[in-house]
């Protein structure tokens, strides 16, 4: 019988293995549509799509843990994503492409629920919260930080599609893999509710709703940024393909530099809440600056999204710190919900971001959004201290 410490090991490298080929994607889905001849406001509203989908799958989710399981689940959503990517690499029209990347983008992000699963059912000791989730969000943009550099290479020797191929053998080999590390993963009692009971135990709990807020704006700053940052690089501002591979990866070293760290301060501190009010006005801060910078350096750009990610960085593991000292493995309609803020946000983003520039010039969506980003302060401050 494999031990609660080494299954989650296994869910540790299995969940850096996913966010590698996740991560050689996610900041070059809203190229790849502009590539096949749609414009800014048609790749947001494509992608709001699939994040929608992605929603609908993630409501769902409960309900199908209870009847497959959750390793039965994972390894099944795994061979059928690298499916939809291996067709999509191969898809030679624009109509294709739009029909296959919502779908394909959809069940690749609601994968992530069931990682959270599988650590939060083999992490009881709520002291020792911070440091794992550190972990697990460290190993994660750990990968994505390979995926970018992967990127760089395959984006000056290949053609785009490579991307998705890749992509696509990647899962197949990691379903594989995954069904042999976690084999003796056993489910919990996957509760049963209905979403009005959720949001109830939502509305009594301040806490819990003070950080659904926020990590709502943090997603919505995600969702505006990795949409719309990639196009203003390579159009307005004329940074290739190639090159924007070595910002992104510079862009993730915060998340890598400082989750493990501050996730153990906030297991022995219990104060999220600063972590998160820092991370917010930092974010807000930087997100600003980018309206107003028009050099083509790309370290110049590398280091100004490196400081937003900072602040972004303390409110990701803030955020998730303190959801996760609240629920369980078992709390799967928690879960959910805290999960499809991602998609959920990923529907608004794009929709807010192809509004705006039906008035404005892209670079003052960075105003507008770390204005909005500011928001999240004086709810940060508001937040209730977590019962140990």
């Amino acid at each position: 019988m494999t031990s609660a410490r080494t299954l989650r090991t296994h869910t540790f490298a299995v969940s850096f293995l996913y966010s590698i080929p996740f991560g050689l994607l996610l900041y070059f889905n809203s190229s790849f549509l502009h590539g096949k001849g749609f414009s800014s406001q048609e790749v947001g509203l494509l992608l709001a799509l699939g994040y929608g989908a992605c929603v609908l799958l993630t409501l769902a989710l409960p309900a199908l843990l209870r009847r497959f399981g959750n390793r039965q689940l994972f390894i099944g959503g795994l061979l059928l994503a690298s499916l939809l990517f291996l067709l999509i690499s191969l898809s030679s029209t624009g109509t294709s492409v739009a029909i296959l990347l919502p779908l394909a983008v959809a069940l690749s992000t609601a994968l992530y629920v069931l990682l959270d699963i599988f650590l939060a059912a083999t992490s009881s000791d709520v002291g020792k919260v911070g440091g794992r989730r550190g972990v697990f969000v460290s190993l994660k943009n750990g990968a994505y930080f390979i995926a970018q550099l992967a990127a760089i290479w395959l984006l000056a020797h290949a053609a785009f599609s490579q991307l998705y191929a890749v992509t696509a053998a990647a899962l197949f080999m990691l379903a594989a893999l995954a069904g042999f590390l976690l084999r003796d993963f056993k489910d919990p009692v996957y509760e049963r509710y209905n979403w009005s009971g959720v949001f109830a135990r939502l509305i009594a709990s301040s806490g819990l709703r003070s950080v659904f807020f926020m990590e709502f704006l943090l997603k919505i700053f995600y969702s505006i940024m990795v949409v719309y940052t990639p196009l203003y690089l390579h159009e307005q501002v004329g940074i290739p393909f190639a090159d924007m591979g070595i910002i992104f990866a510079i862009m993730i070293l915060p998340f890598i530099l400082l989750d493990i760290p501050v996730g153990r301060f906030e297991d022995r501190s219990w104060s999220e809440r600063w972590v998160l009010v820092v991370g917010f006005v930092a974010a807000a801060l930087a997100t600003m600056a980018l309206a107003f910078i028009a050099t083509p350096n790309i370290f110049v750009w590398a280091a100004a999204l490196f400081l937003t990610r900072v602040g972004a960085a303390l409110i990701d593991i803030g955020s998730e710190t303190y959801f996760f000292k609240e629920v369980r493995g078992g709390d799967s309609g928690e879960m959910s919900a805290f999960r499809v803020l991602f998609p959920l946000s990923y529907i608004i983003g794009p929709v807010l971001g192809a509004a705006f520039l039906l008035v404005l010039p892209l670079q003052y969506l960075f105003i507008a959004l770390g204005a909005l980003l500011l928001l999240g302060v004086p709810t940060a401050l508001s937040l209730p201290r977590h019962k140990a």
